[in-house]
């Protein structure tokens, strides 16, 4: 016999335990002092033999823990489920994360264009008025920083007049 079927049938005995206990309270608890004692003792007799036909005769009750059946295994996915849920919210939620604007590439562009006479002074304004929305619409986890601070590895968000209008929540990785 291993220890869980030591454990369930300790489980039935217990709860068994607790309905002959149950029985016998019930039945003293009906005797009337002042009442026919003899008729009520009759009464807590039968109860108690009712008690011992329960032991003999009635098969194993299920009790509330035998409906529930979850394995170790259960156990462990579930927690593993909500481990890997709990990280990837707050990694994408959450935890700080910071990217790299190429600024002077930019500014270089739009000098260049207007020094040609492709764009005029309102549309230089215009642009950069676009870029600056576009570093503000970036997610309150993402730290936005140029291109000259960084030194290796920054996860660059590219700037375009085709993008402005809408804010990446995964910046494309450089």
């Amino acid at each position: 016999m291993n220890d869980l079927d030591k454990i369930k049938k300790w489980e039935a005995e217990s709860f068994k335990k607790l309905d002959d206990i149950k029985l016998f309270l019930d039945a003293v608890e009906k005797v009337d002092i002042e009442g026919n004692q003899e008729e009520q003792l009759k009464t807590v007799v039968n109860n108690l033999e009712k008690i011992k036909e329960n032991r003999v005769d009635s098969p194993e009750k299920e009790t509330p823990l035998k409906k529930l059946s979850v394995s170790y295994l259960d156990v462990i996915g579930i927690a593993l489920i909500v481990a890997f849920l709990s990280v990837t919210v707050y990694d994408h939620f959450f935890a700080s994360k910071v990217v790299v604007v190429d600024l002077t590439s930019f500014v270089k562009e739009q000098k260049e264009l207007f020094i040609q006479g492709r764009i005029g002074e309102a549309d230089v304004a215009e642009r950069l008025a676009q870029f600056q929305k576009f570093v503000k619409k970036q997610p309150k986890n993402l730290t936005v920083i140029t291109k000259d601070v960084v030194l290796a590895n920054g996860r660059e968000v590219s700037f375009s007049m085709g993008n402005a209008e809408k804010s990446p929540s995964d910046p494309e990785k450089k």
